[in-house]
């Protein structure tokens, strides 16, 4: 019994740390200023990152319409009422994926973010 315990607080002690670590590693990912290119960003996710920082600078902007924005970024991967997630790629020691959030207010882009899962 003694050493269960031990091995539990052991097993929990290690995630505990890992998640310390992991979290200022989940965004230490490099952007990259590579140009947007639709093509590549329909058929490879895990480049999207590199792309990002041209798409959110020339492409995307405030009040962009959701029938331009699927244009051009294609279906996403999640889609709520408000919200449309497109993988961006993997970060972080757990390889978490990262999400391009373009929030919506009447059909039309109110925000833009990076935000990583859970």
């Amino acid at each position: 019994m003694k050493y269960f315990f031990f091995g539990f607080i052991s097993c929990y002690l290690f995630v505990f740390l890992i998640s310390l670590i992991e979290k200022p590693l989940t965004y230490s990912k490099t952007y990259n200023d590579k140009k947007f290119q639709s093509s590549i960003w329909l058929n490879n996710i895990e480049d999207r990152y590199e792309m990002i920082t041209d798409l959110r600078k020339n492409h995307l902007t405030i009040n962009m319409k959701y029938m331009d924005i699927e244009k051009i970024l294609g279906k996403p991967q999640s889609n709520t009422l408000n919200t449309l997630s497109y993988k961006i790629g993997k970060s972080g020691l757990l390889a978490k994926y990262e999400y391009l959030n373009v929030e919506l207010k009447d059909g039309k882009i109110s925000s833009i973010k990076i935000i990583t899962n859970s």
